[in-house]
């Protein structure tokens, strides 16, 4: 899917509205909270230790443990790719175990050329919004 076509997608959905957040195209929802339900980002931006923790565990290393961080899981680190970031409030259609949160879902470059999603990497960010 192109930048264009997610675009018209997103304003497709009912009184859906482009704006700006952080330097990046969002969609809000109607009303007064207009809460973000997407955003396009850059397409090789890093967010910040994510991309070593998805280089960690697809190594079958322990994520939580950053001293197994080696120099070469940082260089390799750079091919993670987020493909999707979900927000969720805690009242919302989901949530993450009761809370707020926003759920990032990570792929590497070559698997997404090949779209062998088989492989993607999850982080839960529970408590944020």
């Amino acid at each position: 899917m192109t930048v264009d076509e997610f675009r018209r997608m997103a304003l497709g959905m009912a009184d859906a509205v482009e704006r700006e957040h952080m330097g990046h195209p969002d969609f809000r929802a109607p009303g007064p909270s207009g809460r973000i339900f997407a955003t396009i980002h850059d397409s090789h931006e890093t967010g910040g230790l994510m991309p070593v923790t998805c280089e960690l565990t697809a190594s079958g290393r322990d994520a939580t443990d950053l001293d197994a961080a080696d120099d070469d899981v940082g260089l390799r680190a750079g091919r993670w790719r987020l493909l999707a970031q979900l927000t969720a409030g805690a009242e919302g259609p989901w949530n993450l175990g009761g809370e707020a949160g926003r759920l990032y879902i990570w792929i590497t470059d070559e698997d997404l050329r090949a779209g062998d999603f088989s492989r993607v990497r999850a982080i839960a960010q529970p408590g944020v919004q």
